[in-house]
């Protein structure tokens, strides 16, 4: 009676195993930024403007780049809601996605600390000369 009960427990434990939702990492699952614009800015309030930050800013371009104003480029990693900048001008600053188009800079507790990047553009990500219908779009975990 075991012997016939032990390919059945195979079976279901198999059936489990395919159906479980994989996570590459355990940051979350992998996803990239909408493409086009990012401007980046201190937020204001009832009685100031945000302050932008040029400086900060950035266009998401393929393969989980970035390029900044002056040419300069860097890549991303996009897990779960945390965005961190691996390499380039912004090497090791991390975001938290509050949406697919706005980013809060955090420290290494995970505190707001300032700024925040806002995607230029429609709210789809779909622009007229940015290139973000290829990013993800159909994604809506963030």
């Amino acid at each position: 009676m075991n012997r016939r009960l032990f390919p059945a427990s195979l079976a279901v434990i198999g059936a489990l195993v395919v159906t479980a939702p994989v996570e590459a990492v355990p940051g979350g699952p992998i996803h990239t930024l909408l493409r086009g614009r990012w401007i980046c800015e201190l937020p204001g309030d009832a009685e100031m403007q945000p302050t932008a930050l040029p400086d900060d800013s950035f266009r998401a371009i393929p393969d989980s780049s970035y390029q900044m104003a002056d040419g300069k480029r860097g890549t991303y990693a996009l897990f779960g809601r945390i965005l961190t900048m691996t390499s380039g001008p912004l090497k090791g600053r991390r975001y938290e996605l509050n949406n697919r188009a706005m980013a809060r800079q955090i420290d290494a507790a995970g505190e707001f600390i300032g700024p925040r990047c806002i995607h230029a553009g429609t709210p789809t990500g779909v622009d007229a000369g940015d290139d973000s219908s290829g990013s993800d779009s159909g994604n809506s975990d963030i």
